[in-house]
């Protein structure tokens, strides 16, 4: 039989667990009541509009009535974006900045906010302003009511002919070569919770394509739809190469299937030669007059070489990005950092 002593222990050690179950709970509920926001917005070349981006996105969180942050990734801008970040930096301490050692790209910029956000809430949003501020309290009040990831699908997009046909034929090759159901229409913006971003942050891509990530992530997500907007200042800065690098990133990280094209590119190329063959000797064999002339040699020489360094090509962007994975090196450096002091918090 137990001692009383072992019994009193017992005891104790039940009462305390269901204290801490409490007091877990009640912390659960005030978070719940009074959640706290990160707003992460990578910065580049917006030295003429980010002051007044920052006005416009603060009055709304202020609006909210929620504890909140706005976090501004300065990605190595050739202007003065840096001094405009410093002024909003000053006139109001709910914003803190990262510059970044040079420009990483819009990816990299996002992943370091993410890295810097601790709140139980987190939004990512361009600061061009083309998904507008209004769409913040739906955000906040879908995520509320259960879901892990809120996303923004854009209605009406105010981008030209050409860049919509380009998103569209992405998403379309990006949803055939993978599992994931990549939208078009779905850009930056959207709010996750503490649980996503901490299963977010243990990726260590070297090439991140965060709406990739996002998607391998899973999770209880939807979407809202939201208005596009024209953006209150400056001009895209991603080029139709850059965007074609970063949909090859993106088609690399996520998919072999191009690999496994180049395998039935090289059996139907093979197939074909054998075909070619034995229809040139049936040729000799019927018409001995036949000769076959140096332009179809010449043809298929080049047609052939064009297809091996296609094919060494595909191969080689894998194994170039196996090298720099097993390099490890930082996906960021940051060179400045901008907070307020606890006496203006």
């Amino acid at each position: 039989m137990k001692s009383k002593s072992e019994k009193l222990s017992r005891a104790y050690t039940l009462s305390s667990k269901k204290h801490d179950r409490v007091l877990i709970e009640d912390l659960n509920l005030q978070r719940e009541a009074n959640p706290t926001v990160s707003v992460v917005v990578p910065v580049f070349k917006a030295q003429d509009y980010i002051e007044i981006f920052c006005i416009g996105l603060r009055n709304s969180l202020i609006e909210l009535g929620v504890s909140f942050e706005i976090i501004l990734i300065e990605d190595g801008s050739p202007d003065l974006t840096w001094n405009s970040i410093k002024n909003s930096c000053l006139k109001y301490p709910e914003i803190r900045a990262l510059r970044l050692s040079r420009n990483f790209g819009q990816h990299p910029a996002l992943v370091a906010g993410i890295h810097e956000s601790h709140s139980d809430y987190t939004i990512l949003m361009d600061c061009d302003g083309e998904d507008g501020f209004a769409a913040i309290p739906v955000l906040l009040e879908k995520i509320r009511s259960g879901f892990d990831i809120v996303y923004c699908n854009r209605k009406r997009r105010t981008h030209s002919l050409s860049r919509r046909l380009q998103s569209r034929a992405f998403a379309i090759l990006f949803r055939s070569v993978t599992t994931t159901d990549w939208s078009a229409e779905i850009g930056t913006m959207r709010i996750f919770n503490r649980k996503v971003r901490d299963a977010f942050c243990q990726y260590s891509e070297s090439r991140p394509a965060v709406g990739g990530l996002f998607y391998n992530l899973g999770f209880h997500h939807t979407t809202i739809d939201i208005p596009h907007r024209s953006r209150i200042g400056g001009v895209s800065t991603y080029t139709f190469l850059s965007r074609l690098r970063l949909a090859t990133d993106a088609l690399i990280s996520f998919s072999i299937l191009p690999l496994r094209l180049s395998i039935w590119l090289g059996a139907i190329t093979a197939v074909t030669s054998v075909i070619a063959a034995f229809t040139v000797l049936l040729l000799l064999i019927l018409d001995r007059d036949f000769r076959a002339g140096w332009p179809s040699l010449v043809i298929s020489i080049w047609f052939l070489n064009g297809l091996i360094l296609l094919l060494l090509g595909i191969l080689g962007e894998y194994v170039g990005r196996i090298f720099e994975e097993t390099k490890r090196r930082p996906l960021y450096f940051i060179s400045e950092r901008l907070e307020a002091s606890p006496d203006e918090l």
